[in-house]
């Protein structure tokens, strides 16, 4: 064989080896990735939380109450109250709110009391 016939192609050694690079590649990829998701949640829960007592504060503190009037049911009915007075935009989807403004998670909520 001449040496431009055998010049066709990669050998297998090689191929092995490039999928061998990626795939140590892929896994520190995967990892990292994983810790900045957890990162984040840990952040989003932190500032829903805080959103929630700023809005339960600024409530208390225009009212000059120490509990917030609903006239909604269920686990919202005190976040939709804050919604309806302009401090909230929408409820939380981490946190339930009492009506003194006491934060406990909400069910199959990823934050930690």
């Amino acid at each position: 064989m001449t040496k431009r016939q055998r010049d066709q192609g990669f050998t297998l050694i090689e191929l092995l080896l490039v999928i061998v690079v990626l795939g140590i590649l892929a896994t520190v990829v995967v990892a990292s990735v994983t810790g900045v998701t957890s990162e984040a949640q840990e952040s989003s829960c932190e500032t829903d939380a805080h959103v929630l007592y700023t809005a339960g504060e600024a409530y208390f503190a225009q009212r000059a109450t120490n509990s917030i009037a609903s006239t909604e049911l269920g686990a919202d009915a005190y976040e939709l109250a804050l919604v309806s007075a302009g401090f909230l935009r929408e409820p939380s989807k981490y946190y339930d709110l009492d009506s003194s403004g006491a934060l406990t998670p909400a069910a199959n909520s990823p934050c930690q009391p």
